[in-house]
């Protein structure tokens, strides 16, 4: 075993056996989960990747638990532990690969770790990542499970082929003279279980009868029996018998007629159904879905016999002739049928892959923050082909006559060929689910707060509560830590924090960086309660200078820290500084705190002990009285009050000077005596108290005499009243007097009087208070004597009604009642009483003639009840079903429209509960009796439409009402231009509505699929041209609504082209011949702008331009419908490129003939170069600028150039681009 502070702590490289599962000596994974007890059930993984090659069992009550530092076993989740299943050790039935089993049962938990599992091998493997099955009160959470690639299904096989059918055998041959061998053949069978046998052939005729002079028989052959089977071959007929004529044999007598038919084949064997594709289902673990073998073909049918030959007979045997009379020969057996061929064998499913696979799922549980991803599912095995092929049949015998003289028999039929197996069915693919459900457990809570990128954190916890959580974090920015409930404090910001938990069990983080939240749900885990130190002291109160010891409640901590916050603090600490001591000097309220030190807990929460050093004081105590005068024989209370006593005081209380009570702060007494005195003497325990006791100011005490009352009692006869009569002799007037007469009567005043209802005694007594309060009481029976009886009767003038009614009752009792009690039936009573009734519901006058209103709320029929009595009698009288009030009807209405356009038509709906016949006024002249009638208003305005409903018997009736409203609806339509295709056209609208509606709003619909608009006269334009159906729909200011449509013939315009040959030439020949080459059919005009003020309406005009430039010609052509198109082109006129240099000048300052430049028209100022050269070749001037001529100069410009030949060069390009080069010589004259 090894137990440290409940955790098992767990490395990749860990002990296998022995004492293992500590910081310093870890286990392996598989050898920690089996340490686990219910005490040590924290498994901690360091991070790093754990290796197993077979399943890891989870057990209950235990958590495992990754991302642990090795070595400081500092948790964080940078590092994941990382537990890896290999392909090896699959478990079967069904073929499965799995990482974690969960088998029934609970209270488990699988927290930060990844678990990997690797593709699997052989046929139809699944993956498993987390396997859980009838498991409560789990939760897998921030785990990431990655599982491999399932395998696919293994191919089946083909069918086996069927096994073919038995020949049938030959019969006998018969007996040409004699009675032998006239069995059928047999039938062939038995080659296999449930083969098709087929028919045994019939036997032949048996010998014919012979006689003298003749003979007079010849049997048939026998039918041959049917082959077995569903289309077994039916047997042959046998031969007729053959009676030979005029008793004598020529030879060969048999014919046709006497042979026996051959037996019929036998039909061939149904090929089998091809197996289906098989299903894969949901159990504890996923079910493969195998392929459904094909079916087996049907067995061939047996072939039926064949009918027996028949018999010769009839000849003589006359002696001595002999008997040549012959049986016919047995009909051939008939064949087997074959076997049918057997289906192929389905292919088997694929494997499915599954990170986490939940079935039966019990309560409590939770899957959270978890990334799951699964791997590919297997592919189904293809089915077996091809199906067995059938057996062959078995062939029917032939049968042979050994006499000419017989009928031929039957040959028996051939079996039926069987039937070929069906082809295998296909295994069906298995699934890839990160996370199945079976749906008939209970479904598993499932969230997903966790970040796909978080920031690192740490965590050092001791897993204790009170103790200290260390967190810290490699994230930067503005950070905020936020704690769930429990922990102290709930907030911290920086890079670090440190906390306790007051509770046990899981808790999260969430980590603020930068505004950005990251949730670490359960991250933390408490599972030790944390021992708190308390610290324990008598002297939570004492005195100054008085020694006060304090002592720990825990005495095996490893550490203690005490501090005494007096003036100076007092510090004491040490391993086993259990307790200490401390004199307060002065006083007031001072704080002792304790911190200690365990091993697994590490520091606990500070216990704080208050200390209150008190002042010396001297106790008092003073005495309150309930009252301190009382009547004779009142119990009165005395109450201690105690000033410095302390909080548990000892009392004494004394009664002139002598010691009575039980020592509490209250005393009471009822023996009390006039003039006694009453003191109380106290102990304080009071810490600082000088001196320790005090006693109290005395009280005397008044005691007042009780009343005596002497009672007189008078008239007590039946029928009159009995007068009651009270003196007394003593106490302190006032008095107060209370009657009770026994018979429930009450009364006050000294003399009263009271009327008894019954004869019989009554005990009446009477209680006398004085001034004082004190009480005396007289009691006594009387007797009182029956006396007349009383009739009772009433009239009123109740008539049925409805609603309410008011009725006025009229006593007509005999026997002057002088008392009254009415019970109307409806719930008010009022009596028994007499004069005016007041504060009674619904009721007035007086109790003999009394008015009573019954209300709507109570409609019904309702008995009356009397009881009249005159004080002594009294009788009853009952009217059933008096008074009458019937429920009207509750008029109401409703409308499916309250208000509308006009022809609105509406349905009016009856809301009245209790109606039975209706009227309805629609306010236009028409009324309607319908229950739920509908009507049409054709005017605008408001209509109060009202309904009277009456009861069924129409003696009760409402009405109710309400007002529809009816406005005017707008007038739509709108006219627009005419339409050709891209051009605008403009919609007016003149749409109106008469009346105080106005319209508020329009929608246009151009019918070309463009979105609708909302503008009052809109511009659209359509393209291309057609047909198309527009709308606009007018809105008013009440919803009324109307619709104008027009359909618009949208002209295609016509597309204006031409082409322009040439489109550029020079002045030298300036004309340019214009082709219309317009898209349309229907032109109507032509008008060409030749860009220099000159135009033409012909179709193909000529133009000749007069000067050089660049003109934009514009064609506007015009339909038969007035759609137009204009198009225009860009026409280059170019002067012609023309060059001259003359031949000779003469720079000689005569202003003739003085420069030598180039003169030309055309030329283009880009690229021109204009060179001298003497004939030496020498480059005596250049230039670029066509402005530019030669002056005669040389060396540039510094010397006169001498008379003689000189060489030009000029390289220019004309106007279109083109280069030219001249060159020729000039002679320079001076």
């Amino acid at each position: 075993m090894s137990q440290e502070c409940g955790i098992i702590y767990v490395t990749p490289t860990g002990a296998s056996s022995g004492t293992a599962g500590t910081k310093a000596t870890p286990a392996s994974l598989t050898y920690g989960l089996s340490l686990a007890t219910s005490a040590d059930n924290q498994i901690w993984l360091a991070s790093g990747n754990y290796s197993i090659s077979t399943t890891l069992f989870m057990i209950s009550d235990v958590t495992v638990e990754g991302g642990f530092d090795q070595a400081s076993w500092i948790k964080t989740n940078n590092v994941p532990s990382v537990i890896n299943r290999d392909n090896s050790n699959m478990q079967t039935l069904p073929n499965r690969l799995v990482a974690v089993e969960c088998t029934g049962i609970t209270n488990f938990r699988l927290q930060d770790l990844t678990i990997n599992v690797a593709n699997g091998l052989g046929n139809g493997v699944s993956i498993y990542g987390i396997h859980l099955d009838g498991c409560t009160n789990y939760s897998v959470t921030r785990c990431i499970v990655i599982t491999g690639n399932a395998t696919g299904g293994l191919q089946g096989g083909p069918g086996i082929g069927g096994i073919s059918g038995a020949n049938g055998s030959p019969g006998q041959g018969g007996d040409g003279n004699g009675g032998c061998c006239t069995g059928g053949g047999a039938a062939g069978s038995g080659s296999y279980v449930g083969s098709n046998a087929g028919g045994v052939g019939g036997d032949g005729g048996a010998r014919g009868g012979g006689g003298c002079p003749c003979g007079s028989s010849a049997p048939d052959g026998i039918l041959g029996q049917n082959g077995a089977g569903t289309g077994g071959g039916t047997g042959g007929a046998g031969g007729l018998g053959y009676c030979v004529p005029l008793c004598a044999s020529t030879g060969c007598d048999a014919g046709p007629a006497n042979a026996g038919d051959n037996g019929i084949d036998g039909a061939n064997g149904l090929d089998g159904a091809a197996g289906v594709t098989g299903t894969p289902t949901f159990g504890n673990y996923f079910v493969n879905g195998d392929g459904v073998p094909g079916v087996n073909g049907d067995n061939g049918a047996g072939g039926g016999g064949g009918g027996g030959g028949g018999s010769q007979g009839c000849l003589s045997t006359c002696w001595p002739l002999p008997n040549n009379n012959g049986s016919g020969a047995g009909g051939g057996g008939g064949g087997e049928g074959g076997q049918g061929g057997f289906g192929a064998t389905g292919g088997t499913g694929g494997g499915g892959s599954f990170p986490i696979y939940i079935f039966n799922n019990l309560t409590g549980t939770e899957v959270k923050d978890c990334s799951l991803n699964s791997g590919l599912q297997g592919l189904g095995g293809l089915g077996g082909i091809p199906g067995g092929l059938g057996g062959g049949s078995g062939v029917g015998a032939i049968s042979v006559s050994s006499d000419c003289d017989l009928g031929d028999p039957g040959d028996g039929g051939d079996g039926g060929v069987g039937g070929m197996g069906g082809n295998g069915g296909n295994g069906a693919s298995g699934v890839s689910f990160p996370l199945f459900e079976d749906p008939f457990g209970l479904a598993v809570a499932q969230s997903d707060m966790r970040s796909q990128v978080e920031p690192q954190i740490f965590v050092k916890n001791t897993g204790c509560t009170w103790s200290d959580i260390e967190f810290y974090t490699d994230a930067s920015g503005i950070i905020l830590w936020y704690f769930d409930g429990g922990a102290m404090p709930l907030t911290a910001t920086g890079d670090s924090a440190i906390i306790q938990y007051s509770s046990m069990g899981r808790h999260t983080i969430t980590l603020v960086v930068d505004g950005v939240p990251y949730i670490f749900t359960d991250f933390v885990g408490i599972f030790s309660d944390g021992i708190i130190p308390i610290i324990i002291s008598a002297d939570s109160v004492t005195c100054p200078g008085t020694n006060a010891t304090f002592t720990s409640s825990i005495s095996n901590a490893v550490y203690y820290d005490w501090v005494v916050y007096d003036t100076p603090i007092v510090g004491f600490s040490g391993a086993g500084t259990t307790s200490i001591n401390h004199a307060f000097a002065d006083t007031g309220t001072y704080i002792i705190t304790l911190q200690t030190t365990s091993i697994c807990c590490g520091r606990s929460k500070i216990d704080t002990f208050e200390v209150i050093v008190a002042p010396v004081l001297t106790p008092l105590v003073y005495v309150s009285v309930t009252s301190a005068a009382i009547c004779a024989g009142d119990q009165t209370t005395f109450g201690a009050v105690p000033i410095n006593g302390g909080t548990s005081p000892i009392y004494q209380w004394l009664v002139n000077g002598s010691p009575v009570g039980s020592g509490t702060n209250t005393f009471s007494s009822s023996s009390l005596s006039d003039g006694d005195i009453i003191t109380c003497f106290m102990i304080s325990n009071y810490p600082c108290a000088v001196p320790i006791d005090a006693t109290s100011i005395p009280i005397t005490i008044e005691v007042n005499p009780l009343p005596v009352v002497a009672c007189n009692i008078s008239n007590v006869y039946l029928g009159a009243f009995t007068i009651f009569d009270a003196t007394t002799s003593t106490g302190s007037a006032p008095f107060t007097y209370n009657w009770e007469f026994g018979d429930g009567g009450i009364e006050t005043g000294a003399t009263t009087s009271h009327y008894y209802g019954s004869t019989g005694s009554y005990y009446y007594s009477v209680t006398v208070t004085d001034s004082n309060g004190c009480v005396g009481v007289c009691s006594d029976n009387i007797t009182i004597i029956v006396a007349p009886t009383v009739d009772a009767s009433f009239t009123s003038n109740s008539i049925p009604a409805c609603d309410s009614t008011t009725v006025t009752f009229t006593d007509a009792s005999n026997g002057s009642p002088i008392s009254w009690y009415w019970d109307f039936g409806d719930g008010v009573t009022i009596g028994p009483g007499s004069g005016p009734i007041t504060g009674i519901p619904n009721t007035s006058g007086t109790y003999d003639n009394p008015t009573h209103v019954y209300s709507y709320v109570s409609p019904g029929v309702y008995n009356v009840t009397l009881v009249a009595s005159n004080g002594v009698y009294a009788d009853t009288v009952l009217y059933p079903n008096y008074v009458v009030v019937k429920l009207s009807p509750i008029a109401g209405l409703t409308s499916l429209d309250t208000s509308g356009c006009t022809s609105i038509s509406t349905q009016f709906r009856d809301a009245s509960p209790g109606g039975f016949w209706f009227l309805w006024d629609f306010d236009d002249a028409t009324t309607s009796t319908r229950q739920n009638p509908s009507h049409s208003y054709t005017s605008v305005g408001t209509y109060n439409v009202s309904v009277t409903v009456w009861n069924q018997d129409s003696t009760c009736m409402d009405m109710a009402s309400m007002s529809i409203n009816v406005y005017e609806t707008p007038f739509a339509n709108f006219m627009r231009d005419t339409a050709c295709s891209s051009v605008p056209i403009q919609f007016t609208n003149l749409s109106f509505v008469t009346g105080n509606s106005t319209i508020t709003g329009y929608e246009w619909d151009f019918g070309d699929g463009t979105d609708s608009i909302t503008d009052t006269d809109p511009i659209h334009t359509y393209d291309p041209g057609g047909t198309y159906y527009a709308s606009m729909i007018a809105t008013s200011n009440f919803g009324c609504k109307d619709t104008a449509f027009d359909t618009i013939l949208i002209y295609t315009k016509p597309v204006a082209m031409f082409d322009a040959v040439p489109d550029s030439v020079t002045i030298l020949s300036p004309e340019i011949t214009f082709t219309d080459q317009t898209v349309s059919d229907s032109i109507a005009t032509w008008n060409w702008q030749f860009g220099n003020g000159d135009s033409s309406i012909a179709t193909d005009p000529v133009h000749e331009y007069l000067d050089t430039g660049f003109y934009m010609v514009l064609l506007t052509v015009v339909d038969t419908n007035g759609c137009f198109d204009t198009v225009s082109r860009r026409i280059d006129i170019l002067p012609d490129y023309i060059f001259f240099l003359p031949n000779t000048f003469t720079p000689n300052q005569d202003g003739i003939n003085e420069l030598f430049i180039p003169l030309s028209t055309g030329l283009n100022e880009s690229g021109y170069n204009f060179y001298i050269f003497t004939r030496w070749g020498d480059a005596i001037f250049h230039t670029t600028d066509i402005n530019e001529g030669w002056t005669g100069l040389a060396n540039n410009g510094t010397e006169l150039a001498q008379t003689g030949v000189y060489v030009w060069l000029v390289l220019s390009k004309d106007l279109g681009g083109a280069n030219h080069q001249y060159t020729g010589h000039v002679t320079l004259i001076r």
